[in-house]
């Protein structure tokens, strides 16, 4: 069968619907209404300010919000933060992590885990590695977070 007007017209629609999907699904084609890869990124500051936290086994922790400066305006409401890497990403138990501000707070509910060999024990904090995520760009990595959590 010959490729007529008719079907042009469906494949141009076609084709058009497709770009058009993929453009939404990144946060548009650049326009200053939604986070994009358009805008260049000068994030600043990043990370959190203390990278060890030492913790009371039942005692809430002062939260803990990371330093980030230069996320576009409009970017912020699509900002999203979140564990990183699979070997680093678990918080103690009884803390969270804010995704909309990248706080962590909570009240440690386990102690950290002491790895003992022959006749030395030493504890093994847990760490968590948290990274920044803007939809259209990589990963920004704000580091690592060692939590020492014990009863004293």
């Amino acid at each position: 069968m010959p490729f007529n007007k008719k079907h042009k017209r469906v494949a141009f629609l076609a084709a058009t619907l497709t770009v058009l999907a993929v453009l939404a699904g990144c946060g548009g084609g650049g326009g200053n209404s939604a986070c994009s890869t358009q805008q260049t990124l000068n994030i600043s500051g990043t990370g959190y300010p203390v990278a060890v936290i030492q913790a009371k086994l039942g005692v809430a922790i002062t939260p803990i919000t990371p330093v980030v400066a230069g996320i576009p305006d409009s970017c912020q409401a699509e900002k999203r933060f979140e564990t990183g890497s699979v070997v680093f990403k678990l918080l103690p138990p009884g803390l969270v992590l804010d995704a909309r501000t990248g706080t962590i707070s909570g009240t440690p509910t386990a102690l950290t885990p002491v790895i003992t060999s022959g006749a030395i024990s030493v504890p093994s904090p847990t760490m968590t590695s948290v990274v920044l995520q803007l939809p259209g760009y990589s990963p920004i990595d704000l580091g690592t977070v060692k939590f020492q959590v014990t009863k004293d």
